[in-house]
């Protein structure tokens, strides 16, 4: 039996079953092979983690929404629903990193993350983008109700409140909403449209969202020319 498990450590199977030896230095080696799988099998995991989530936040990174965007996009083909993609960009968080350090900043942006988790449902996806930028891909919503999330979502903000130094600062956000009915959309695509109405509402005063349309993304390209 030991060799047959050997083989199959070999091909890179860590969940590998070794079966007690009856002689000590057997035995040992068992141990030590049993050993060896599960640190390997802890250091997959711990790399598979790095990969796909964000270390300050334990959120997906931009690389992970991207593949779940992907699946949802391939649902949608199946499926005919529609979804929506939220950019949310804080307001004003350079203001808090430049008064009390990085170091407030990341304590902010860890707050932000679970209030984000706890504000949409077990369903949608919330990733990190870098900084002070999040999205959220909600599946299978129609605009009233991707609209009516948005609300919760800067509902929840306002009333956030973080503590550094003795002084209280209440964050706000703007949000970008894309809604995703045509499933041949590049993923990149659709988070330029959400970072696009996620701009506007900054424009046009922040702690707000904005839904992406045709026009605005005509004023976009005419403001950036």
């Amino acid at each position: 039996a030991l060799p047959i498990s050997l083989q199959e450590l070999a091909k890179g199977n860590l969940d590998v079953k070794f079966e007690p030896a009856e002689h000590r230095e057997i035995s040992e080696i068992v141990e030590a092979l049993e050993t060896t799988a599960t640190a390997l099998s802890e250091r997959d995991a711990a790399l598979v983690k790095l990969a796909n989530h964000d270390n300050l936040t334990g959120l997906y990174n931009r690389h992970r929404f991207v593949e779940e965007l992907n699946v949802e996009l391939a649902n949608i083909a199946v499926h005919g629903h529609t979804s929506a993609l939220f950019f949310i960009d804080l307001d004003q968080f350079k203001y808090i990193n430049d008064t009390c350090g990085h170091p407030a900043g990341d304590r902010l942006i860890r707050k932000v993350a679970d209030e984000l988790m706890h504000s949409v449902r077990h369903s949608d996806v919330v990733a990190r983008f870098g900084g002070d930028e999040f999205v959220v891909l909600v599946g299978d919503v129609d605009r009233s109700a991707a609209r009516a999330l948005a609300e919760v979502i800067l509902a929840n903000m306002r009333r956030l409140a973080h503590i550094e130094e003795e002084r209280v600062f209440h964050v706000h956000c703007s949000i970008g909403v894309t809604m995703i009915g045509d499933a041949t959309v590049k993923p990149d695509d659709l988070v330029a449209e959400a970072d696009i109405a996620c701009r506007e509402a900054k424009s046009s005063g922040r702690n707000r969202s904005e839904e992406h349309t045709s026009e605005l993304q005509s004023q976009f390209r005419i403001s950036y020319a």
